[in-house]
């Protein structure tokens, strides 16, 4: 299969599922999230991105942000009073709520939304308030090639490790990552909380530290903090050089195992039709389900991923992306 970015969410959804890998990453099909918790979550990143937004244009001297919700040269307000915060997650909430309808949305949700952002704001006597912070960068974008042999997909093309920090600040101890989650902090895979064995051995903090080296060469170590607002607070790592070489070897891993396989693999479980949008979901024209066995019943559209596989199996992979490969818009 062809890959040139990888990224931290596609290393995990080819480990959780392969086909499910091929049908986000490759056929670029995506579906409307099941779970309330995810724009909610998506609401709390926006307010606290917005915060070091404001916070980061005070310390250049500026007045004004660019905003997806607020608009391009938004004048900020001076002062972020409670009120204004308040007015801030709201028309946050409203505008991700308008986007995400499909949901039922509750009014409870947005008392939610706002005692997550709160609880943020006032942890640790406001030490991840992003106005309590000197602000480095916010939603650090970042898309660096792995200029190794084994890494070349072309002549002048290599694969690219890609994705976004949530916030690079200064403190005392150094420079610092956060990185914030509203999930829990649960390893699917065994069932268990994660520690900080799992926290070191973390695809994502590991490509910050990477992505870090590489944007800041000047800058010997780094503090990788991930905070679970709702689930045991701040964890805090420092990767060393030797960590950039395991994620390499990671990542070099990964690549030879997605481009080396012919067609992807499908790892059907129990967990599929709870936690899979494709194997809950059909294709706007689908197949009808013909076959017992299958995450759809007889007479009922086929589920995406049964199509998916059906299609592959009956009529080669060329077909598959000729028919089914969504086009991007530019």
């Amino acid at each position: 299969m062809y890959i040139e970015k990888i990224s931290a969410s596609s290393y995990n959804t080819e480990t959780d599922c392969q086909g499910k890998y091929y049908i986000d990453k490759i056929l670029k099909h995506r579906f409307p999230g099941k779970w309330i918790a995810t724009p909610k979550g998506t609401i709390t990143h926006h307010v606290l991105e917005v915060l070091a937004l404001i916070k980061l244009a005070q310390q250049n001297g500026l007045t004004t942000i660019n905003d997806e919700i607020f608009g391009q040269d938004w004048e900020f307000p001076v002062e972020i009073t409670p009120e204004v915060l308040d007015k801030l997650i709201t028309d946050s909430y409203n505008n991700i709520k308008q986007s995400e309808s499909h949901h039922q949305w509750k009014d409870d949700d947005l008392l939610e939304v706002k005692a997550w952002v709160n609880k943020t704001l006032e942890y640790c006597n406001g030490e991840y308030n992003p106005l309590n912070s000197k602000i480095i960068a916010v939603e650090q974008h970042f898309e660096l090639p792995i200029r190794e042999d084994w890494a070349k997909i072309t002549d002048d093309k290599y694969l690219c490790i890609n994705g976004y920090i949530d916030l690079i600040k200064e403190t005392e101890n150094g420079i610092e990552i956060v990185d914030y989650k509203t999930g829990k902090r649960k390893n699917y895979e065994t069932g268990r909380n994660k520690d900080y064995e799992d926290f070191l051995d973390d695809i994502q903090l590991l490509i910050y530290r990477y992505a870090a080296s590489i944007l800041y060469p000047h800058i010997d170590h780094f503090l990788i903090t991930i905070y679970y607002i709702n689930h045991g607070g701040t964890f805090t790592m420092v990767f060393d050089a030797g960590d950039i070489n395991k994620l390499i070897l990671k990542i070099k891993q990964k690549y030879q195992r997605i481009k080396n396989a012919a067609s992807p693999s499908f790892n059907r479980t129990h967990k599929c039709k709870i936690l899979c949008d494709y194997a809950c979901n059909s294709f706007e024209k689908p197949l009808i389900e013909f076959r017992g066995g299958k995450f759809h019943q007889i007479g009922k559209p086929m589920s995406v991923c049964d199509e998916i596989t059906y299609a592959i199996q009956k009529h080669g992979i060329e077909f598959v992306e000729k028919t089914y490969k969504k086009e991007q818009k530019v």
